[in-house]
């Protein structure tokens, strides 16, 4: 296992040797309630306004407060105070919405309210200001109508209201990007770069850290740099920008043979494959580091400024040894950081990988070769842990397939698990057990690999059988993570498509389609207790067990239908919002799901 030290130093390398806090938010205006000022303040036809001083975002469990300042011309806060650059026009616009993560004011129609609903704008606090270039507010005038928001392609918002000023009602327009700070968080300790990042790469450096936290994946910090860089450390040695990529994949055998590996990374904390972890703060003995996935700033000065990403996605592709990526990220303060490579990628093996004691022969991905296997053999093993045990065999063990002993090859077990008073195996994806606790034992999951009876391997897992040599094995893994779907076929053969991980952290992929043997109880007739509702990575939910004809239908909370169809396997939430979800499937009861 990495020592947490090790790595922590590692990440230390692109941090500054001196750090400052953050100043102090601004505090919401004082309500209005009457215009105020002289009225020698010309009125505009349209206001413009492109420039955003501050955006805060306030949130409880069922309502958050979006509260920004945007402004005609340049203006910042400081200690608290709004200071603008000249004479020119603030905006103070309080709206309320359901809360999100991270922070993005919802698109609609927001109507004038106390700030108590969804949907509406507190009037009290919503107004414009005009200010003369010593900052001396000359005009104050009220909101008219309701407030419109939306976006551009770009994800820049367009924000439209009306005021009055002398009697007259004007438009106010707004064009800019928009991103909130949640000020319930705890203040980060580092300087923050508080500004969209839209730039492309133009040098990288892959740092392999190896198998941190026995997650049996790969962690490669992959720096992005737009600006120059000191080739053999990591370090900016100039002005522009990092972007360091905190990604997880394939575990390699020989560390001195790691690359970044191509794929669509999505943020998640799991360490498992094709994930990037988000960017926090982390204090250790008395120093404040950074973890995951962030940008780093240097400016002329010298002076450093952060970002930490929380959401979105890389994509990386590779021809060649030649690398192209794509970054579309979110930071956890709403920012946008968006950007390019095209390039090489020298990697730096900073893992102390040790040989582990485990089961897997594998060094590297495998995919199986089954078509020499020309029956699957299933039957029922027995009862346990409140589920029934189904043994399915792509190749057999003991010498029932003659191309088997012959030729040698791959042969695969899969261990499911179903409901206790199931017959058969069900259609439908299962997934390896995180481990072989008596609680880990549920519908639709797969028993992991494992010794058992003086020495077999059992479970789910993976066999190879020498060419020439009687069932002679030189080549075993257990799958220790992933999943096997099973579905049943209109000519009354099986299809097994086959991803797991063993426990070296390879991963073996395989698709087999055939005729079963049934050894005991067949599957050909099948009769469900119902259908099994799951809750996959918090973002998709599964349907194992509906038939071809079930309604299968997900609501909301209010009552929003979500999707709906026929048979339907999965649903994905992906974007939308945390909250109870309702899953009805045919005329079975309705099961709720928390997203949280």
């Amino acid at each position: 296992m990495k020592h947490f030290t090790s790595f922590f130093l590692s990440l230390l390398m692109l941090l500054p040797l001196t750090v400052a806090a953050q100043g102090i938010a601004l505090r919401k205006a004082a309500p209005q309630k009457s215009i105020a000022g002289t009225l020698a303040v010309e009125t505009p036809q349209t206001l413009e306004l492109s420039y955003v001083p501050a955006a805060y975002y306030t949130p409880d469990e069922t309502l958050a407060d979006y509260y920004f300042l945007a402004s005609s011309v340049p203006a910042t806060v400081k200690s608290g105070e709004v200071k603008m650059s000249r004479e020119g026009w603030l905006l103070y616009a309080d709206l309320y919405a359901e809360p999100t993560d991270p922070a993005r004011l919802p698109v609609g129609t927001y109507t004038s309210g106390d700030g108590t609903a969804a949907m509406t704008y507190d009037a009290s606090y919503s107004y414009l200001e005009y200010r003369n270039a010593e900052g001396v507010i000359e005009a104050t005038c009220l909101l008219s109508g309701d407030i419109a928001v939306s976006k551009d392609d770009d994800g820049r918002y367009i924000i439209d209201t009306k005021a009055v000023h002398a009697g007259k009602t004007f438009d106010v327009h707004f064009f800019a990007t928009l991103s909130f700070a949640d000020i319930t968080t705890t203040p980060d300790n580092l300087p923050q770069l508080a500004r969209d990042v839209r730039t492309t790469f133009t040098g990288a450096l892959g740092i392999y850290m190896g198998n941190l936290y026995q997650s049996n994946t790969g962690n490669m910090l992959l720096n992005l740099y737009d600006g120059a860089y000191d080739s053999e450390t990591g370090a900016q040695s100039g002005q522009g920008h990092c972007l360091q990529l905190c990604l997880y994949n394939k575990l390699f055998a020989d560390s001195k043979e790691a690359k970044v590996v191509a794929g669509t990374y999505v943020m998640g904390r799991s360490f498992k494959r094709e994930t990037w972890y988000p960017g926090i703060e982390l204090e250790y003995n008395g120093m404040t580091g950074i973890l995951g996935t962030f940008v780093q700033y240097v400016d002329a000065e010298g002076n450093y400024a952060y970002s930490y990403c929380a959401d979105g996605k890389v994509e990386i592709a590779e021809t060649d040894g030649k690398y192209s990526i794509t970054v579309d990220l979110i930071t956890k303060d709403g920012y946008v950081v968006t950007g390019t490579f095209e390039g090489d990628i020298p990697v730096m093996d900073q893992s102390d990988d040790q040989p582990d004691a485990h089961i897997s022969t594998l060094t590297e991905d495998y995919e199986l070769t089954l078509d020499q296997v020309a029956v699957s053999r299933i039957w029922h093993q027995d009862n346990t842990n409140g589920c029934g045990l189904f043994l399915a065999d792509i190749g057999s063990p003991s010498g029932r397939d003659q191309s088997i002993v012959d030729n040698g090859g791959d042969i695969f077990r899969i261990a499911f698990l179903t409901a206790p008073d199931c017959t058969a195996v069900p259609e439908g994806v299962y997934t390896v057990m995180p481990n072989r606790e008596a609680s880990s034992f549920q519908p639709y999951c797969l028993d992991r690999g494992h010794f058992e009876n003086g020495g077999d391997l059992t479970g789910t897992r993976w066999f190879h059988f020498k060419e020439g040599s009687y069932l002679v094995a030189d080549g075993l893994a257990p799958a220790y993570d992933g999943t096997v779907a099973f579905s049943r076929n209109a000519d009354n053969t099986v299809t097994y498509n086959i991803d797991v991980i063993d426990d070296a952290g390879f991963r073996i992929t395989g698709v087999w389609s055939g005729p079963i043997e049934e050894l005991e109880e067949g599957i050909a007739k099948v009769t469900l207790p119902g259908a099994a509702v799951s809750f996959m990575d918090n973002e998709t939910i599964r349907i194992n067990g509906a038939a071809a004809t079930d309604a299968v239908q997900v609501f909301a909370a209010d009552g929003t239908l979500i999707a709906s169809g026929a048979g339907l396997r999965s649903v994905s939430l992906q974007g939308s919002p945390k909250g109870v979800y309702l899953v009805k499937v045919g005329k079975g009861q309705t099961i709720k799901l928390l997203k949280k």
